[in-house]
């Protein structure tokens, strides 16, 4: 009797542990499915680099901007060496210098968006990314990056300096007076030099 109640206990005990191990099991697919999820929707390009920077993992969105047909083209290789590897005249941007890098030995975030990452066509776009240390059991393993194609953001601002230059270059050799007011605030928003010694500077009440 004392066997039989023994091995049935013993039984639970295996199917309790079976049960924990599946619902575990279940959390994690459930976890893995909602990061595959994010990664899969997000308009920005993601990829995750190991402590020796070589590719673990890239989203859609990431292939799409860097021009790769599947993450099969990333996965294991050196991403400094396939997409950041130069500045945009060419130069060569060493390790020591890349702030991704700067991620993997310092465990701190970095960001920029004043540099050019390559396609893998060879052509090169403005970036701006972010890179986020990853850390297993108080070790740090990678990092994860975020980036974008910010060709659009960089073409519009030169539109606007170029824009904001015409109108100052008209404006500052105008012959004639010419005053930018702004009524509802009662003041003059620029005046052209000739009659500047003649009217109160710009930004004054009058």
């Amino acid at each position: 009797m004392l066997q039989s109640t023994i091995a049935a206990l013993e039984q639970l005990l295996e199917v309790q542990d079976l049960s924990v191990i599946e619902q575990t099991e279940r959390l994690e697919r459930e976890r893995q499915e909602q990061v595959s999820l994010l990664l899969n929707s997000t308009g920005e390009g993601i990829y995750g680099v190991d402590r020796h920077g070589n590719c673990n993992f890239c989203n859609p969105a990431g292939l799409k901007i860097l021009g790769f047909e599947t993450d099969r083209d990333l996965i294991g290789k050196n991403m400094h060496s396939l997409i950041h590897h130069s500045l945009s005249d060419g130069m060569p941007v060493p390790d020591s210098e890349c702030k991704i890098y700067k991620t993997l030995r310092s465990g701190e975030a970095s960001h920029a968006d004043d540099e050019v990452m390559w396609r893998a066509d060879g052509s090169q776009f403005p970036s701006e990314y972010t890179s986020h240390p990853v850390h297993r059991d108080g070790e740090l393993v990678g990092c994860v990056v975020s980036f974008l194609d910010i060709t659009q953001r960089k073409l519009s601002e030169e539109t606007l300096r170029q824009s904001e230059a015409l109108y100052r270059g008209i404006f500052d050799n105008s012959n004639e007076a010419i005053l930018l007011s702004c009524p509802s605030e009662d003041r003059f928003l620029d005046v052209t030099p000739p009659p500047a010694a003649c009217w109160d500077s710009p930004g004054t009440n009058c």
